[in-house]
């Protein structure tokens, strides 16, 4: 549980600066992942998310902690199966 709020907390926070889209797009830049205002469907941003940010980062952590990768990372992996 404390994974998911901790999961849905960053989400909301990354979503909300959905602004640093518009600025790309008005540079004439790609979108970064979940900022385009336009286009992010919020349960579809979960598993962006997920997939681009924290799955990545706990496999990585959990090579220095395997306790990470054995306990940490089974959870994160299975919220995309509750999302």
């Amino acid at each position: 549980i404390i994974l998911i709020t901790i999961h849905m907390d960053s989400f909301t926070y990354l979503s909300s600066n959905d602004y640093a889209g518009d600025k790309e797009k008005e540079m004439g830049l790609p979108i970064s992942p979940l900022c385009d205002r336009n286009t992010v469907k919020r349960q579809e941003g979960h598993f962006v998310f997920i997939d681009l940010f924290a799955e990545p980062t706990y496999e990585l952590l959990g090579n220095i902690i395997p306790r990470v990768k054995e306990e940490v990372l089974p959870h994160i992996i299975r919220t995309k199966g509750i999302l």
